[in-house]
């Protein structure tokens, strides 16, 4: 189950658990500063992006190669399921239906 969203922004990391597994959704610029984050303090997390070429893919994978990086076409509850935490980038409205399920369960902050 996931338990939080997290919009990348200072104030979300007062929340955030770095032990927890967290999924950065978007690895646009903000969604790959979040994995490079990440990283640094040893959290255990994926990334996810639906589009064929993301836009700092190169880089994830050159420079943090331990990081499964998640191509689907579609985000859902079972791939969800997996995360304690989701970093939500800017660019990506979570008004989408599997955004509003979780808020609807009280999971998300």
């Amino acid at each position: 189950m996931y338990s939080s969203e997290l919009q990348c922004c200072k104030q979300d990391w007062q929340v955030f658990d770095p032990t927890r597994p967290t999924l950065v959704i978007g690895l646009g610029e903000s969604g790959y500063s979040c994995a490079r984050y990440l990283a640094r303090q040893n959290c255990p997390f994926a990334v996810f992006d639906d589009r064929d070429k993301p836009p700092y893919q190169r880089q994830l994978q050159q420079q943090l190669p331990q990081v499964e990086l998640l191509k689907q076409k579609t985000l859902d509850d079972a791939l969800l399921a997996d995360y304690a935490q989701l970093l939500v980038s800017p660019g990506i409205s979570t008004r989408q239906p599997v955004f509003t399920r979780a808020r609807a369960q009280g999971k998300i902050i």
